[in-house]
């Protein structure tokens, strides 16, 4: 991607694999439906981008808007986050009834010890889902990297799964010098070979232990007699002989494929900063990973055609200045087409009634880039011009999305209806509150052997749950005293203020006995007390001591280096929740929260169909698949048929 003409960037790729192989049931007759999730499609911006003419006119959208259904805005459930928003769109009910009440939270029985609790992404489903729903009754599911369907348990895959990524290892940045030369005399290939060393060994320090060796040799492919080195070559020992997994020019990325306890995986990875002569350098080796996927078949069928998962931007890396903002687009624009190209791998098949897909890219980019408060660190900064560069850069993600989309919707076979949304929508933040530093400033115990009370956070909303003795793991506090606890907690949270203007940071402090209107209260899930910060705050459940309880965000180092070292060390290791420019997560009924619905094909009018529920989606799928919706499916079916 070239970063200088964002504007008007468009991306063609090309529509790919003819696929002969089947999986599964026989065709039917009925309607075939691709339900695709745009994660972070804030009715908002897209609305303000085709009023300003910035999306193709015969892009998805407007293509959309003139022969097909679209909502006014589809309103998300309470928090609207992108595990909770998900599953409510595919089973059709509310976060208190499938049990998804956060992205992150804390099970009944949980010991509260990890500061993120269980992932909302990985915690049980406690009622059906479309994709359950679709096979019980017949048909045939195709799942592409879609939320909910990681393939870890039967009521987590469809027909066929190909699951989103899951990494083995973090990126690996390393300063090379030349070391020992290996060989002068000049071969079919190289003039010169050298090895490559640096302070510590790369490796990929793999999360479940173990590390995987990485070794460097530089050479000079120019055979002119005249120090060059151009290349370095990658290889998982110290023998050229029989072989390398890799090699990387300079300012160019390149794949690095091996092999981690029998599971395929590649690195792509770039070589910068290379010095031609002395043959110092600095390789970034991108994470690695691999899509949880079932049949087997069907899982190597699509690394064969597709490819392995090339893993996620590096935001961690781009903050602590590892890398440059132009290879975190490279990331960003490969990762999106490979999302495409599994898709169009199997929108001809004949083996599937609901194919399902998930992009990233919007929300990936709004996290990073959404600067439009005149709060927020970097507004200013670069006289302006930051300001602009961003934003054009988020224009880029809706026009990428819109194009790629329309390619899909071309090359689906006519019969095809389309249903495209969105889980939530977006706000620019500029402050981060410390939750747990709250409770902690209040007498509360967050850590050590005598927790107290612990919150767990979902961008700007949080559950926070009192250690209770038999309630959970090694609790604390005696059940009787759980009331004097809550008051506590409540008072803490009412009563923060913003720093600037003195109104309360928290829209929303409710005990799980209030939480009804909200539709989170779980019975064994929710936490004692729920908070919702008001748009322009985001929430961190990290446990830090040495900094306030509030303070202003940023990645940018530029920005925050007024700060005092302690909160400067916070933001150059935070999430993007704590550290983005953009963020989600706040009440579903907030204007900027509210996601996106259209739709498209020869089941479908051309409707306006005005505001409406995330819980319509499913129960709008399935009238489409000609099935019942899952068996506990609220909302209305918007598209009559």
């Amino acid at each position: 991607m070239n970063l200088k003409i964002l504007p008007t960037l468009t991306c063609s790729f090309l529509l790919i694999f003819s696929c002969v192989t089947s999986f599964g049931q026989e065709k039917t007759e009925d309607s075939k439906v691709v339900l695709i999730s745009i994660d972070g499609a804030a009715d908002w911006i897209l609305d303000d981008l085709l009023d300003r003419n910035l999306l193709q006119k015969n892009g998805a959208f407007s293509t959309i808007r003139k022969k097909g259904t679209y909502a006014e805005s589809m309103i998300p459930v309470s928090i609207s986050a992108t595990a909770v928003s998900h599953i409510s769109l595919f089973t059709g009910v509310q976060p208190n009834v499938h049990g998804i009440v956060g992205n992150n939270i804390l099970l009944p029985g949980e010991e509260i010890k990890s500061p993120r609790g269980t992932s909302g992404f990985l915690a049980p489903i406690e009622t059906e889902t479309l994709w359950s729903a679709v096979m019980r009754q017949g048909k045939n599911v195709t799942n592409i990297n879609a939320v909910g369907q990681d393939n870890s348990s039967s009521d987590r895959m469809g027909t066929r799964t190909f699951g989103y990524g899951k990494k083995l290892a973090n990126s690996v940045v390393k300063s090379m010098f030349l070391g020992e030369i290996i060989m002068t005399n000049g071969s079919s290939k190289f003039e010169r070979i050298g090895k490559l060393s640096s302070q510590t060994t790369a490796a990929f320090k793999l999360f479940k232990g173990g590390d995987v060796p990485v070794f460097c040799f530089i050479a000079d492919s120019t055979f002119d007699d005249i120090i060059n080195y151009d290349t370095v070559i990658v290889d998982f020992d110290e023998n050229l002989e029989n072989g390398h997994a890799g090699k990387l020019k300079a300012n160019e990325w390149s794949e690095i494929s091996f092999d981690v306890n029998g599971q395929k995986v590649l690195s792509w990875s770039y070589l910068m900063d290379l010095n031609s002569v002395t043959a110092e350098s600095k390789v970034y080796f991108g994470a690695i990973g691999f899509n949880p996927s079932s049949p087997d078949t069907f899982k190597e069928k699509m690394e064969n055609e597709v490819g392995m998962w090339p893993c996620e931007q590096d935001n961690m890396k781009l903050n602590k200045g590892l890398m440059t903002e132009q290879m975190w687009f490279d990331q960003a624009e490969r990762l999106v087409k490979y999302y495409q190209n599994l898709l169009l791998a199997n929108i001809n098949e004949n083996n599937w009634d609901l194919l399902s897909g998930y992009f990233t890219l919007i929300d990936d980019v709004q996290h990073r880039f959404l600067l439009k408060d005149s709060r927020q660190l970097d507004y200013n900064m670069e006289k302006g011009e930051r300001r602009k560069r961003y934003d054009n850069y988020v224009v880029w993600a809706y026009q990428t999305i819109d194009n790629l989309l329309n390619e899909l919707m071309q090359a689906a076979p006519k019969s095809v209806n389309f249903i495209i949304v969105s889980d939530h929508g977006v706000a620019p933040i500029h402050s981060v509150v410390l939750i747990n530093r709250l409770l902690e400033e209040n007498g509360i115990s967050i850590t050590g052997d005598s927790i107290e009370a612990r919150a767990y956070s979902s961008g700007p909303a949080a559950h926070i749950y009192v250690n209770v003795k038999g309630r959970q793991e090694n609790g604390t506090v005696p059940k009787s005293e759980l009331p004097k606890y809550i008051a506590k907690i409540s008072k803490a949270c009412k009563e923060l203020k913003d720093p600037l203007t003195g109104s309360p940071i928290f829209s929303v402090v409710l005990e799980t006995s209030e939480l009804e209107n909200l539709q989170l209260n779980h019975s064994n899930r929710s936490g004692d007390i729920f908070v919702s910060a008001r748009i322009g705050w985001s929430l961190s459940s990290k446990l830090v001591s040495g900094i306030p309880v509030t303070i202003p965000n940023s990645f940018n180092k530029d920005a925050y280096a007024h700060l005092n070292e302690n909160i400067q060390r916070f933001l150059s290791s935070g999430f993007m929740n704590e550290t983005g420019l953009g963020v989600h997560g706040n009440l579903g009924g907030d204007r900027n929260m509210h996601a996106i619905f259209y739709a498209f094909g020869p089941k479908v009018s051309q409707k306006n169909i005005g505001v409406i529920s995330a819980l319509d989606v499913t129960p709008t799928v399935s009238s489409l698949l000609k099935i019942k919706p899952p068996s506990k499916a609220k909302g209305a079916v918007v598209i009559k048929n």
